[in-house]
């Protein structure tokens, strides 16, 4: 991730792309009002004639509505105007990821660090498929082709200043 915002930074020196910005929200919202403030930020960002990427976790990209613990809720990227958003889940052959995870006993709890995937049900070769229709959770798959590694991130926890755990 740090070598692609490496190259993002690049490209707009060299304005081979417009802008890089940020969309999270950043009032103290949960849930789907989270998931609408970010399509709120993401859209009011775009002048509507440029490709927009935004790259979020497979959950904020999905187009339909999901059942998450007991409810449902609309995801970002279901908040997008249809016609007009393509989104992508990436695929990988397994291996590890590191993620954070609210322990299934505390909800307030976060627990952060490399997870296992496990080996992938199929292998899948690097590309993109395409498989659309409106009621699909995604417009496709990025195939990254390989098995994935789990890496702490670059930069410390902003109050502690350690790598975050």
């Amino acid at each position: 991730m740090l070598t692609l915002f490496a190259r993002l930074r690049q490209w707009k020196r060299s304005d081979v792309i417009a802008d890089v910005v940020a969309f999270q929200p950043t009032t103290a919202v949960t849930g789907e009002a989270y998931e609408q403030a970010m399509a709120f930020n993401l859209e009011r960002m775009s002048d509507g004639e440029n490709l927009v990427v935004a790259l979020v976790g497979n959950v904020h990209a999905q187009l339909k509505r999901r059942q998450f613990s007991g409810g449902s809720y609309l995801p970002m990227a279901g908040y997008l105007p249809r016609s007009q958003t393509l989104s992508y889940n990436i695929g990988d052959n397994g291996g590890a990821q590191w993620a954070c995870f609210a322990e299934a006993t505390e909800k307030s709890s976060m627990q952060c660090g490399s997870r296992d995937t496990g080996p992938a049900a199929r292998k899948y070769e690097r590309g993109f498929v395409h498989i659309g229709g409106q009621e699909r959770a995604y417009s496709g798959y990025l195939n990254l082709g390989t098995v994935t590694t789990a890496s702490e991130p670059a930069l410390p926890d902003r109050d502690n200043h350690e790598p975050r755990k």
